[in-house]
């Protein structure tokens, strides 16, 4: 890595707040909320016109939030203005989904199909992967404006050949939140199309670690550990078949680090699943982890504990992997897949739409994947074409992306289950194959018909060894 590619946040203890920044927590302290169940419920009613929010269960999980983050003392005013916006963005669209199912029962007998799940450490490269897999248009991938907003809102107008309206809100709170956080894109994005955590949908729930992150709620994390998280698995699932409806397919790319912990509930709420679980030196997942929560702590907390960012994390950390090890034996081995990520080496690569200040240098940074030149894009034929300007950009001197006839040969009839016959890598047709094989075979049968009508003895080594009897017998 060259020095131009290193970003050095030299204030992480002592941060030198912005005028943004600045702005925005006075802001924020002018605007005191009520951090109450009834205030986010209601408030949640009176954005959707809705009221029933199906099983009451959550309120019990909701008041332990509120509690959890009552008792935070050093959260910041902006974060409990973010939670609490939160808070009734997952109540309103509980009752959107509630809503939904309830006009369209058949919702729950969707099948979610052998979806791929991922599961790591954070900060493990789990986000990477889910990118690259989810890449694959005929995997179902849920982005952050959709997780963040599964269903429409009726009778949203959504004008001809524009964004949806979900997308454009989506985007508005990326552009602020990017410019109250301007290095945080460097290190986890949250604009529009990123491709998002299930955590989301687990959070309609209100339950999984998603609120760990975003405050110090020890309580709502031993909460977390003492009860069983199945109903809240089931409601993740329950979210997927609400977004299959709308619009499918319906084999997804999900992830979230906290499957780890959570393998045997994860199992059974997907029993088909392929899960991939990635690794990483914790030492180092837990660096990135505690340099991002640090960044973001000059707006998020009122003072920056470094020691006991790192405290809490590396227990954390220690308790997902022993669960994971602990629960690793449950797993299937022929559906399960371990990916390691030792020292990377992230060049030559093209990644369509991103940022090149997102990644290291001697990479290329397409519109779209238009751009690219392959052979077909609609048509599903991903080799690149001779014009493509990646041909042969490789570090080995080989097309950029992957080896497509690889990946064919190995994943042949593994997406529909169907039977099928790899593309051939020499280019020579199968039937001319075994038409030279049925030539050679009736060339043998010939050879050996003519020996037998010759007989043995035609030979001058036929007959040695055998008794004069025996010779005598054979002719």
């Amino acid at each position: 890595m060259t020095r131009q590619e290193i970003v050095d946040i030299t204030d992480l203890r002592n941060p030198t707040l912005t005028p943004i920044q600045q702005q925005a927590l006075a802001g924020a302290a002018a605007h005191p909320i009520q951090f109450t169940r009834a205030a986010i419920l209601d408030a949640a009613r009176a954005e959707t016109g809705l009221s029933d929010f199906g099983a009451a269960d959550f309120m019990e999980r909701l008041d332990v939030w509120l509690q959890a983050v009552g008792e935070d003392a050093d959260a910041s005013d902006i974060t409990r203005i973010n939670l609490h916006q939160m808070c009734v963005r997952y109540a309103a669209t509980r009752l959107r989904i509630e809503d939904m199912i309830r006009r369209h029962p058949d919702i729950l007998k969707i099948k979610i199909e052998r979806p791929i799940i991922v599961a790591g450490l954070p900060r493990s490269g789990t986000t990477h992967l889910l990118g690259l897999i989810g890449a694959d248009s005929r995997l179902r991938s849920l982005p952050w404006w959709e997780a963040t907003a599964p269903v429409p809102i009726p009778g949203e107008p959504a004008p001809r050949g524009s964004a949806d309206p979900r997308w454009t809100r989506a985007n508005q709170g990326w552009q602020g939140y990017d410019a109250l956080l301007p290095y945080m894109k460097l290190m986890h994005e949250f604009s529009p199309d990123h491709i998002s955590e299930d955590i989301e949908l687990q959070a309609v729930n209100f339950s999984s670690y998603l609120l760990e992150w975003l405050a110090h709620v020890p309580r709502w994390r031993d909460y977390y550990f003492a009860n069983d998280q199945t109903g809240t698995y089931a409601y993740l699932k329950r979210g997927l078949q609400v977004l299959t409806f709308i619009h499918g397919p319906n084999r997804w790319v999900l992830k979230c680090p906290q499957h780890m912990e959570q393998l045997p509930v994860l199992k059974k709420t997907f029993p088909d699943a392929t899960f991939v679980i990635t690794h990483r030196d914790p030492v180092a997942s837990i660096q990135s982890a505690i340099t991002m929560s640090c960044y973001a702590a000059r707006v998020f907390r009122r003072r920056i504990d470094t020691q006991g960012y790192l405290d809490y994390w590396v227990d954390r950390y220690q308790r997902l992997l022993r669960r994971c090890v602990d629960d690793r034996d449950c797993m299937p081995p022929a559906q399960t897949l371990d990916v390691y990520f030792p020292a990377r080496d992230f060049r030559r690569n093209a990644v369509p739409g991103a940022s090149p200040t997102a990644y290291p240098v001697d990479n290329f940074y397409p519109a779209g994947l238009g751009d690219i030149g392959f052979i077909d894009l609609s048509g599903g034929n991903y080799r690149l074409a001779d014009s493509s300007p990646y041909r042969h950009a490789g570090t080995d001197g080989t097309d950029i992306g992957a080896d497509i006839p690889a990946v064919e040969r190995a994943t042949c009839g593994a997406v529909n289950g169907t039977y099928c016959v790899a593309p051939n890598p020499s280019g020579i047709s199968v039937i001319l194959i075994l038409a030279v094989m049925a030539v050679v075979a009736v060339a043998f049968a010939v050879i050996a018909w003519r020996r037998r009508r010759r007989g043995p003895a035609s030979h001058p080594e036929a007959g040695k060894g055998l008794s004069p009897a025996t010779r005598n017998s054979r002719r």
